[in-house]
């Protein structure tokens, strides 16, 4: 068994695993003119053995291209897009005498992404949030965060609330539309240590203006 045989049978497992998709031709440098001596899935490119060499084996001829090139971008005659790659065979001597080269049709995949990027695409809209709280923490939970954040940002946290804060305070909640909630006068009243009735007439108060 010659050396480029022995590229022919690993040539031609390795088509077989990524068949159809994948082209695996195997070159006869010595005779460039007819150097396809193996072609596994030619229907990538529709070559055949003994056809010639393409300007990337002529360049290696001319010592221009390194002996290992992979994952380049390529083009079948038809217009499909191809990764491809191609590896140097040489002889005990280190004598140029062939090439091992990869076709791989990445036109179904390409498809395939696509397909996937409009598929987990998303709107995105204004008036909803980055994300939706599918386990919501309680009303108490949610009053004590925005009321801390309140008296954070105007300085209260270390006083005690007057009437007019409170009321401030109560005015601020509205403005995060707590009060659709249910229960909400009632959580807010006994936190703020004011009755159901002061929270209505400052709401209306609001209202009045």
């Amino acid at each position: 068994m010659t050396l480029l045989d022995r590229y022919i049978q690993v040539g031609e497992c390795i088509a077989e695993i990524f068949s159809p998709n994948l082209e695996v031709i195997i070159h006869d440098y010595r005779q460039p003119e007819n150097s396809i001596i193996a072609i596994f899935n030619g229907h990538v490119t529709q070559r055949a053995v003994g056809g010639s060499m393409t300007e990337v084996g002529l360049k290696r001829l001319r010592g221009e291209l390194p002996d290992l090139v992979v994952n380049y971008p390529n083009e079948t005659p038809d217009g499909r897009k191809l990764k491809s790659s191609t590896l140097a065979i040489r002889d005990d001597d280190e004598q140029l005498v062939g090439a091992i080269c990869f076709n791989f049709d990445i036109g179904y995949f390409k498809q395939f992404y696509d397909f996937l990027g409009g598929f987990l695409s998303a709107n995105q809209y204004p008036f909803l949030g980055s994300k939706e709280n599918f386990f919501p923490s309680s009303l108490n939970d949610e009053l004590d965060t925005l009321i801390l954040q309140i008296k954070t940002k105007n300085g209260w946290l270390h006083s005690n609330l007057s009437l007019k804060q409170k009321r401030e305070l109560v005015l601020a909640l509205y403005q995060q539309g707590v009060f659709q909630k249910k229960s909400a006068v009632t959580v807010i009243a006994k936190k703020l240590g004011l009755s159901r009735p002061t929270i209505y007439n400052i709401l209306k108060e609001k209202g009045d203006r």
